[in-house]
């Protein structure tokens, strides 16, 4: 390994990327696996018309990094080097719903490209099948837009491409674990990322409601399962608190000098606490209403409670924490001449980093490029082929955190078929009270760690040290969101954890990075939202700042988490290092609001109009007439207003509830909601893994149990002795 500069190795190597789709998640998709080390290909110029905004509306940000070849339709000479750039491929990505015809072009070639990655609006099957529906309409079906905003008023459309953004991280995720399939038993893999599973899958804070009975429903800036959390009003501006625990509540009632709260029985419990969230917020807001956001900045910070502000985009541009890590980056962009901004590097690793674009292409720029690739050795490939082994079979994995960052890590991991064992302390995971609850433990929690074994284990004592030293040892990969230097106070900072096993694939996510001047500051996903920008792009009319139903940056967090394990675990499997990564969900975050930077104008406008019986999502005119009827909107059910819009060419589609999202036929037909048993045989709801592969069936089988309930079988299994 001496002869590796380290700094600058990147994560995979010789790996060539071929962009087909116009889709912002196969840009996404592509600009992650460039960060990574791929060389990446992007076809321009034979992109299908659509009514909503693709990667190219954006082409200075999907575009940085990459290769352009522009595919000229009536040029032989064109068509042979696409097709000598397709059978060159080791990845192909494309958009099947919105541009057919690349996909039949990939699948006339016999090639040997062991991937190929079809991301499209709501997969192969289902009633919706290949139709190519945008972001927002997405949004609407799934359940997403009718949880973001305030229940006494309209839904709020996410104003930035979330959907399409976690689409693309996990086709990258998912495009790493086939070609680790394919160099362990050289069978090809078809990758199948729907959109709509993502988005559906993105309200798992809100389905605990639906599936214990209830009928979730948007509730602003709270949560479904914490309170006090909300955004509240300063004497001279806004400020977020995010307290969910019962030691966090405890902490910020003795910061406003009212302990005789802690033990009132209205808020003892999380579930007492959400139970009378009016008046837990009517106690908290007057607290806050009679300071300024920089006094309850500090009382809060002090109390060790997640707070922030919420920033704008100026805010965001001028951040210390990106600014350490270098995330803005300035290039000329050719096609107008200015300069831009686009992300920097998300991956930050030990020993590798990810790299950062150093220029955005003109158009056709690398044509000498394609033209002199040599395409593989065609051989007849069986893409009927079956796998035994999934694609993380051989994998052990120690997951140490709470709530959604890192349970999404080893949830995915553990539905690819690794050994995933959550390590719970003595009071365990913090969000297993969360209520609504089934024999004792939540739906949420159980929800975000199926397929996982647990084990408690008490750093604070001599004998847990120990067994987690032995865990270590054994692991491949280790998660944890816990705060920066946490386990460091135990005795295990990341070169103790490196030196107990050189091989170790060691992701930490935080709130803004480790090396951050804010690393020790506590951070959920609503601060994260506040100061990502995110809440600033999904203000409601009267510039309210809202944050995503969703809990948008604790997904994309973990998202990107599994990204990196999987980057540094193939850099693992190459060269036989191991690695801390070191993820920040602000700039995980921030990287979502890149299609607002540099002041683009969205090419398809849509608005919100209520119906008598609910709401529609519905493309904007500006005939007279139509807006007529618009104004009339609420004197109709959506069925028949849709049917009145269609004669009017504009388009439409119902805003479903959660609930009408979940029993809808493209659910259903999806399987994304599943069901297994415990080690108790208790059966508990789950949720599908939304990366799906030709040769395997990948599905999600077992619901975690009570706490350390699976101790002497991981002790056992890993080999471990006491």
């Amino acid at each position: 390994m001496s002869d590796l500069n380290m700094t600058s190795t990147p994560f995979i190597r010789d790996c060539l990327v071929v962009e087909l789709g116009s889709r912002v998640a196969v840009g996404a998709c592509g600009s992650i696996l460039a960060q990574l080390g791929a060389t990446v290909v992007v076809v321009e110029g034979s992109e299908s018309i659509v009514s909503f905004d693709t990667k190219f509306t954006y082409r200075e940000s999907f575009l940085a990094g990459k290769k352009s070849f522009k595919f000229i339709e009536d040029s032989k000479e064109d068509h042979l080097y696409l097709s000598n750039l397709i059978r060159a491929a080791d990845v192909l990505i494309y958009s099947s719903d919105i541009e057919p015809h690349f996909y039949d072009l990939c699948c006339s070639l016999e090639s040997v490209y062991p991937v190929k990655c079809d991301i499209t609006g709501f997969g192969s099957s289902g009633p919706l099948a290949n139709k190519p529906y945008s972001d927002q309409a997405i949004q609407a079906l799934s359940g997403v837009l009718d949880s973001t905003g305030a229940l006494d008023d309209s839904p709020i459309l996410i104003k930035y491409p979330l959907i399409e953004f976690s689409s693309g991280i996990y086709a990258a995720s998912a495009i790493l674990a086939a070609k680790r399939l394919y160099e362990n038993s050289k069978i090809p893999q078809r990758v199948e990322i729907a959109m709509y599973d993502i988005a559906f899958l993105s309200t798992a804070s809100f389905l605990p409601a639906y599936l214990s009975g209830g009928n979730p429903k948007r509730i602003g800036n709270q949560h479904p399962s914490m309170a006090p959390w909300n955004l509240y009003t300063t004497n001279d501006g806004w400020i977020l608190l995010c307290a969910g625990s019962n030691d966090e509540w405890s902490r910020v009632c003795r910061e406003f000098n009212s302990p005789e709260l802690i033990s009132n029985k209205l808020f003892v419990t999380p579930s007492d606490r959400v139970k009378n969230i009016k008046l837990i917020d009517e106690i908290v807001g007057g607290w806050i209403r009679s300071i300024s956001s920089a006094k309850a900045l500090e009382k809060f910070s002090k109390a060790n409670v997640s707070c922030g502000p919420v920033y704008s985009l100026k805010d965001l541009f001028n951040d210390d924490s990106l600014a350490t890590y270098d995330f803005f980056q300035h290039l000329k962009d050719p096609i107008s001449g200015l300069m831009v901004l686009v992300p920097g590097t998300l991956f930050h690793g030990s020993v590798s980093k990810g790299l950062p674009a150093k220029v955005i292409p003109k158009i056709d720029q690398d044509r000498v490029f394609v033209g002199e690739l040599v395409p593989q050795k065609v051989k007849k490939l069986d893409n009927t082929q079956i796998s035994s082994l999934k694609p993380m079979a051989d994998i052990f994995v120690l997951e140490m955190g709470n709530y959604t960052t890192a349970p999404l890590i080893g949830r995915q991991l553990g539905a690819l078929g690794a050994y995933v064992v959550k390590v719970e302390s003595p009071k365990g995971d913090l969000c297993r009270p969360l209520p609504p609850h089934k024999d004792g433990q939540g739906y949420f929690f159980t929800l975000g760690n199926s397929d996982k074994s647990t084990i408690v284990v008490d750093l604070a004592t001599e004998s847990g040290k120990s067994i987690f030293s032995d865990l270590i040892k054994k692991a491949d990969i280790f998660i944890e969101n816990l705060k920066s230097g946490s386990l460091g106070k135990f005795g295990f900072d990341n070169q103790t954890l490196s030196e107990l096993n050189p091989r170790l694939v060691h992701c930490s996510i935080t709130g803004f990075g480790a090396r951050s001047k804010l690393a020790n500051i506590a951070a959920m996903d609503t601060t994260i939202q506040g100061m990502a920008g995110m809440m600033f792009l999904t203000s409601s009319d009267n510039e309210i700042p809202y944050k995503s139903g969703v809990s948008a940056a604790d997904l994309t967090g973990g998202q990107l988490g599994l990204v990196s394990v999987l980057g540094a675990l193939e850099y693992r499997d190459k060269f036989g290092v191991g690695q801390h990564m070191d993820l920040s969900m602000q700039m995980s975050g921030a990287w979502l609001t890149q299609t607002a930077w540099n002041y683009v104008t969205h090419s398809a406008k849509y608005e919100i109009v209520q119906c008598s019986n609910g709401f529609l999502l519905c493309g904007h005119s500006n005939s007279t007439k139509a807006q007529s009827l618009l104004d009339e909107s609420d004197k109709y059910p959506t069925y028949l207003f849709s049917q009145l819009l269609l004669k009017m060419n504009i388009e439409s589609v119902e805003i479903c509830s959660i609930r009408r999202a979940a029993e809808s036929e493209q659910t259903l037909a999806r399987k994304l909601i599943s069901h297994g048993k415990n080690m108790k045989g208790v059966e508990w709801p789950l949720l599908a893994c939304p990366m799906k592969f030709s040769s395997i069936n990948i599905e999600v089988e077992r619901a975690i149990g009570d706490i350390g309930s699976d101790g002497e079988k991981v002790l056992r299994d890993w080999g471990i002795v006491l």
